[in-house]
């Protein structure tokens, strides 16, 4: 084990500057190289991971909107496009149109031929040799991340469009929909894969200018297209999203003034999404009502620690009556033991929600130290967190 991280960490040494994340926190990162450094027990399942699954993504990508089989409705391989996963065969009429909408109910052909799953893989990819960049040193790491990057934002023959036009289509009734924005909500993992570079030297500085312009411009279609500022005046998880784009966008691009108007906004979304009891009804309203409340709160969580470093406290607003998003998180909680039955609506299975919540329930024992978070964490999830991604970037 010692030789293993011997190997992973010799480079590392040599890297001069911190990473320039916008949410996740510096030195809870530095923290954690510096445990990893000294052999800590307690990151070593959590590293092993990360590298394993970074090294499985060097044999992965580079991805392009160029790759998929569908073209979009204007005929632009460029623009990214994606069909509504809720969105089904209509049995009544004899062409199938329109579809019709089963909330919840994934319809697998939206994923056949679209932007959607290389879309997700580039994201969570370019995040994670990133990472893995960051803690051990190696480049060859960051040399496959910022290749990802690149052809994907950069590279004229590859990139994307700045948009989401034909977002989450809908055959015979939308060309892509408002709804569809929520799509982009991993791409403030791009934001920050390039932020943990900056000490590269195959990530260059004309690089993040670049992807910096590319945001800027993505930025300026969020909040002036049609389907941006619909989904900026929508509701439930939908806006609580767009909101945590806007924010991280435009701190990545520099525009703090339109940074900090939209975080002050937040402050009305915990007054019209959590009751004082800290239900979320309008996610209780859904078929996967415990899969999307924690859904929302994770969309809460990010947006409160991007309000973290511009000064905007999220993590303790409560309003008059007592809403805040602690109160949403002690209502969730419990439910991270599957024993407990959930009291709302659920189709399928919690699964997912309970590790996402896991997650949240680490985060939080760090912003609310006076809180039984941890245990809660410990009882419900036992040794598993270790191998988690999240134990690196909030340890312990």
């Amino acid at each position: 084990m010692l030789l293993f991280f011997l190997d992973f960490f010799q480079d590392a040494l040599a890297q001069p500057n911190p990473p320039s994340t916008l949410f996740f926190d510096k030195d809870l990162l530095a923290e954690s190289r510096d445990k990893i450094e000294q052999n800590d027990k307690n990151l070593a399942p959590s590293f092993k991971t990360l590298i394993k699954e970074a090294n499985k993504y060097l044999d992965e990508g580079p991805f392009s909107v160029m790759d998929k089989q569908k073209t979009p409705p204007d005929g632009d391989k460029h623009d990214y496009f994606s069909l509504s996963i809720y969105a089904w065969p209509n049995p009544k009429t004899a062409d199938s149109l329109p579809y019709i909408t089963r909330d919840g109910e994934v319809n697998p052909q939206s994923k056949i031929g679209t932007d959607e799953e290389s879309f997700v893989k580039m994201c969570e990819s370019s995040f994670t040799l990133a990472l893995a960049y960051y803690f051990s040193g190696n480049e060859k790491y960051a040399e496959h991340a910022s290749d990802i990057i690149r052809t994907w934002f950069i590279d004229s023959k590859t990139k994307m469009n700045p948009n989401l036009n034909y977002a989450q289509t809908v055959m015979g009734k939308n060309e892509g929909s408002p709804g569809g924005i929520i799509d982009g909500r991993n791409l403030v993992y791009v934001t920050e894969a390039a932020g943990l570079l900056t000490s590269s030297t195959s990530w260059r500085d004309e690089d993040m200018e670049d992807l910096k312009s590319w945001f800027k411009d993505y930025l300026n279609w969020l909040l002036t297209s049609k389907n941006g500022i619909e989904e900026g005046n929508s509701k439930n998880n939908h806006v609580t999203f767009y909101k945590a784009q806007v924010v991280d966008y435009a701190v990545f691009t520099g525009n703090k003034d339109e940074a900090l108007k939209q975080l002050e906004s937040v402050k009305n979304l915990i007054e019209s999404q959590i009751e004082p009891d800290g239900r979320q009804p309008l996610e209780m309203n859904r078929t996967k009502s415990f899969n999307y409340s924690v859904f929302n709160l994770q969309a809460f969580f990010l947006l409160a620690e991007l309000g973290r470093n511009a000064g905007v406290d999220l993590y303790n607003y409560k309003t008059d009556d007592g809403k805040s998003i602690r109160k949403a998180l002690d209502y969730i909680a419990p439910y991270s033991d599957s024993l407990l039955e959930w009291k709302g609506k659920e189709i399928g299975s919690r699964v997912s929600g309970i590790y996402w919540l896991g997650e949240l329930l680490r985060i939080a024992s760090l912003r609310y130290p006076d809180g039984k978070y941890g245990i809660i964490l410990k009882d419900n999830y036992g040794k598993t967190v270790l191998s988690k991604q999240w134990q690196l970037l909030y340890p312990s």
